[in-house]
């Protein structure tokens, strides 16, 4: 699901951050390491990939859960750092990647993986 700006911006050992749209609540299910470099895709890897037996998405990269699980984002926001206007939060969960391009904070990414595995 990566476009080439992805492919310049996330690198190995950054951190993605999964939120999963059309959930209610909306809701974060985890927090990867990215393992590997970029490559060029050749297997089909998602579901909607595999429903229309086309390569949808060009580039593919390796990753290793650090925790799965499911935290409310409408709870979460409140203390989240990066997200600035709290009413209109989906905005920085848009894009690949997504809060406008830049990194989340260490101190947001602790506290969403604290929450995650708190609610596992």
């Amino acid at each position: 699901m990566a476009s080439e700006s992805a492919t310049q911006k996330v690198r190995p050992s950054d951190r993605l951050i999964f939120y999963v749209t059309h959930t209610e609540p909306p809701s974060i299910k985890g927090v990867f390491e990215v393992v590997s470099n970029w490559r060029i895709a050749t297997v089909l890897a998602w579901a909607d990939e595999e429903e229309t037996g086309e390569l949808l998405y060009r580039f593919q990269v390796d990753v290793r859960p650090i925790v799965v699980g499911n935290v409310n984002l409408r709870e979460l926001r409140k203390e989240l750092g990066f997200i600035k206007d709290k009413a209109g939060y989906a905005v920085y969960l848009r894009g690949t990647p997504a809060n406008h391009g830049q990194p989340v904070p260490e101190p947001d990414c602790q506290t969403i993986i604290q929450a995650l595995r708190a609610n596992r």
